[in-house]
């Protein structure tokens, strides 16, 4: 278990690999800021692409350097996540961070055809919350990309997610929780009936390396006071590990939701050749820092 995102960091400096990350429009203060002190933190050799004056430019005016052989000198969104994609598959980025550009021009260069990168058909995107009052980091999935989840993809999602969270430490026991409007299943409630299915696949063995629950409502999956109110025994009430949604739409009201109640996060797009680690524009160079020592620390087959 890990008590915050902090906690979590601790526990991945103790086996960190410098790993090479190929920031897409990286002109960007916080950006900068945060892939400059990962690399002297030893997580990350940061390749910056982006309008080269202008990243060389903020540098200087943050007090930082990077050797100029290491900034591509490329404009247009469409064109810089191109080329992120492209150190990729020429084996000199191990990863990729989205800087300045949108998340669907990067999604759009790791899908193409002709030129992106290797995938298993289905991507997904995990975040890791401080939520306020719960007692541990929480990961939610999908807030971004797969609107309506099919049976076959929820499974998938749980696959790619835990095995994100077994590369940044967690052990075998992660509880998961599909959740939904109750605990009951409903046939007239086609999201009650496959979580109910996911958690015969978990028993089953088809699903492994977590413990999956389901149907279950939110607040019996982060509140044992409530489930004990209710009769409702399971390892996973009370102490969820991963929310799984039943539709990017829940998912993403409840991650804005939180997040406008205080909560700290960072997010990942799971599925490709690579991890890629996902921050706001708006976001603080302390919350970028964490995002690209944490995807560095998924590196290998997700």
């Amino acid at each position: 278990m890990f008590k915050d995102i902090n906690d979590l960091m601790e526990h991945v400096a103790g086996k960190k690999q410098q790993k090479t990350v190929a920031v897409a429009a990286a002109a960007d203060e916080h950006t900068l800021e945060a892939v400059c002190r990962a690399e002297k933190d030893g997580y990350v050799k940061p390749l910056l692409i982006g309008d080269k004056k202008e990243i060389l430019r903020i540098l200087k005016e943050i007090g930082e350097s990077v050797d100029e052989d290491r900034i591509y000198d490329v404009t247009g969104d469409g064109e810089i996540a191109k080329m992120a994609v492209q150190l990729v598959r020429e084996g000199k980025a191990d990863f990729i961070m989205k800087g300045l550009l949108n998340t669907s021009d990067v999604l759009k260069a790791v899908l193409n055809k002709q030129e992106g990168l290797k995938h298993g058909g289905l991507l997904t995107v995990m975040a890791m919350l401080e939520v306020p009052g719960y007692h541990k980091l929480l990961a939610i999935n999908d807030a971004a990309v797969i609107p309506y989840p099919n049976l076959e993809s929820k499974k998938e999602q749980i696959k790619m997610v835990t095995g994100a969270m077994h590369k940044m430490g967690y052990d075998d026991n992660l509880k998961v929780a599909a959740v939904c409007a109750n605990e009951n299943v409903n046939p007239k409630i086609t999201e009650t009936l496959e979580a109910s299915q996911l958690k015969k696949m978990n028993q089953e063995g088809e699903i492994t390396g977590c413990i999956v629950e389901g149907p279950i409502s939110i607040d019996l999956a982060l509140r044992p006071e409530i489930a004990k109110a209710k009769k409702y025994e399971s390892p996973v009430a009370g102490d969820a590990d991963l929310l799984l949604f039943p539709t990017l739409v829940s998912a993403n009201c409840y991650s804005k939701a939180v997040e406008m109640t205080g909560a700290r996060a960072v997010s990942f797009v799971l599925g490709a050749q690579v991890p890629i680690a996902l921050t706001s524009r708006a976001t603080t160079a302390e919350n970028k820092y964490c995002t690209v020592v944490l995807a560095s620390a998924m590196v290998g087959g997700l």
